[in-house]
């Protein structure tokens, strides 16, 4: 897999055929999450909510990008990892790109396959 290359989900990947069986047409796919997305949380209601421990919750570090499983992406990096939480990065990612919505996302490199 090399940037430029078009994908598609791997339908054999055991969270593809999950996604697939429950009647699913799309995979939620994790991006980072930018410093506008962070502003229109703060500005909701959400953020005011207390957590179980009495605290205010803190903001999303990663955002939810829906991708339809029959689609056909274009890599933008093959090998990468992401920040999608407060813990470590994630190795073992691929950035792709959505030409239908232009949206941005991280996928498991083992999730994809190259059209050829």
């Amino acid at each position: 897999m090399y940037k430029g290359d078009l994908v598609r989900f791997n339908t054999d990947h055991e969270k593809i055929k999950h996604q697939v069986d429950m009647g699913k047409d799309y995979f939620n796919a994790l991006r980072p999450s930018t410093l506008e997305d962070r502003e229109t949380w703060k500005n909701s209601n959400t953020n005011k909510e207390m957590n179980s421990a009495g605290e205010t919750k803190l903001p999303p570090m990663a955002v939810w990008v829906p991708l339809s499983i029959d689609g056909i992406f274009i890599v933008e990096r093959a090998r990468c990892r992401a920040q999608l939480g407060w813990g470590n990065k994630t190795p073992g990612l691929a950035k792709i790109i959505d030409p239908e919505s232009g949206s941005i996302a991280f996928v498991k490199r083992e999730m994809l396959e190259v059209l050829k």
